[in-house]
């Protein structure tokens, strides 16, 4: 796994974009640390993780399901990297370069150590016929392997560089798409808003015919009871003069009749 070679995370987080790799998340923010956690098997892999923490990386970071980096250290007894995010916490980030530099003074040391012994068995070999040694050749067939290791990350390296770089190319190339389509969602939206307005406003125009009717319906109502209220009150009087012209005229005619019969 590449989070396990400390050496191509190294080299990467020498790259501009180096913040990227260390904080951003994929599809489901999954982080490069998550990757380095959960890889995490023995103390030689905490060299990885360290560096990511150098560089900004949280531990606390969580992906889509809501578990942090941290969280996906495989459990052992005495796990070193598990006991260095209890001890930390918060301020893991100087932690790990605190904990970056004492390894490269270490290394320093042993390789001054090592020279040293060297010197030492070449100035005990002045004089002496040269003989080939099995560790020597030991010594050169792990060289001639570390070699090979360091090339193919080189070329992992440059494989990664050049991914990287095509893929930035591809979002400048998307950028102008990506533009059209947010545009294309605002007029959408702007569309959208205009239709519900109108929507609105076709439902208060039918609010107001339906009230105007209820109310031209109602005054028509009034209307009708009105006129039916006055032509019975006509009616009626009509009705009462009537019977009263009637009475007198009944009476004036029994009035002649019995002057009459005088």
């Amino acid at each position: 796994a590449t989070f396990k070679q400390h050496e191509v995370v190294e080299v990467l987080l020498q790259h501009p974009q180096a913040a990227r790799l260390a904080l951003e998340g994929d599809q489901k923010r999954v982080t490069p640390l998550h990757l380095a956690c959960a890889l995490y098997s023995t103390t030689a892999d905490m060299h990885g993780p360290m560096l990511l923490l150098a560089s900004g990386a949280k531990p606390w970071q969580a992906d889509v399901s809501g578990t942090a980096a941290r969280d996906v250290v495989p459990f052992s007894v005495n796990c070193e990297l598990t006991k260095f995010f209890e001890s930390h916490g918060d301020n893991s980030k100087a932690a790990a370069q605190a904990w970056l530099e004492e390894l490269l003074l270490n290394t320093a040391s042993d390789g001054s150590e090592a020279t040293e012994d060297v010197e030492e068995e070449e100035e005990d070999s002045i004089g002496v016929e040269a003989v080939p040694s099995p560790s020597a050749s030991r010594l050169d067939g792990a060289v001639t392997e570390r070699g090979a290791e360091i090339h193919m990350l080189r070329e992992e390296v440059e494989r990664l560089k050049t991914s990287l770089e095509d893929r930035e190319q591809r979002c400048e190339e998307l950028e102008p798409l990506r533009m059209k389509l947010q545009h294309s969602q605002e007029k959408v939206e702007m569309l959208e808003q205009a239709a519900k307005n109108q929507q609105q406003i076709f439902q208060v125009q039918m609010d107001l015919m339906d009230q105007s009717r209820s109310q031209h319906q109602a005054q028509l109502q009034e209307l009708k009871e009105r006129h039916t209220a006055d032509r019975q009150q006509w009616e009626d009087r009509s009705q009462a003069e009537i019977e009263v012209r009637l009475r007198e005229s009944q009476q004036e005619a029994s009035a002649k009749l019995q002057h009459a019969e005088l």
